[in-house]
């Protein structure tokens, strides 16, 4: 009977830390798709930057 409070603060203490743990890995997803995102908008203006001459009509 004394082991039940023991072992209901032993499992929120491990909840609580796997919900830390789960909150840290979308916190990592969500900075590694926003790295992915700036990165590929720096190459498609790097892209654009660099072709933009490509648009332009030429008359002789």
């Amino acid at each position: 009977m004394t082991d039940s409070p023991t072992r209901g603060h032993v499992y929120l203490a491990r909840l609580k830390r796997r919900h830390r743990a789960e909150r840290r890995f979308q916190t990592y997803g969500i900075l590694a798709i926003a790295i992915a995102l700036s990165s590929l908008a720096a190459i498609f203006g790097a892209i654009g930057q660099a072709g933009h001459s490509a648009f332009r009509a030429t008359v002789i």
